[in-house]
Parts: C-alpha cells; sequence; structure tokens
C-alpha cells in the first residue's frame, strides 16, 4: 500500500540526504520539501545552529530501495 506519492523534489532531496554520512542541511527554499518528507517519516530534522538538518529514517531508505513505503 503506497502511503502518499513523492514529488519528483521530493525524491531527490530523499536520495541526497541518504547519500550524505552525516547530517544534510535544509536550505531555505527546500524547506517544505524537507518538511513534507518529515511529515511522511521519510526523514528526521533537526534544528542545528542557524537552520534545520536533516537525516534518513529507516523507512526513508526503505522507500529509495522499493519505491514505497
Amino acid at each position: 500500500m503506497v502511503k502518499y506519492a513523492l514529488t519528483d523534489s521530493q525524491i531527490d532531496l530523499l536520495r541526497e540526504i541518504a547519500a550524505a554520512s552525516s547530517a544534510v542541511p535544509i536550505p531555505p527554499a527546500r524547506t517544505q520539501t524537507a518538511w513534507a518528507l518529515e511529515q511522511r517519516g521519510l526523514i528526521k530534522k533537526t534544528w542545528r545552529g542557524s537552520g534545520h538538518v536533516a537525516v534518513v529514517t529507516a523507512d526513508g531508505r526503505y522507500y529509495l530501495k522499493h519505491g514505497k513505503h
């Protein structure tokens, strides 16, 4: 069962976060995209310094591997 379809920009950001070896800073222009991924449980955002950073969750890795939640 697919809970939500992701947009191309959401998939791109998810891949970018998953490929990083540490938390990825979220640029202001991509805040809404990151929020949507967080609402789906695919990433976890935290506040660091002057902005948000994100790491991929197990669900996010599953999505990238299988193309669904």
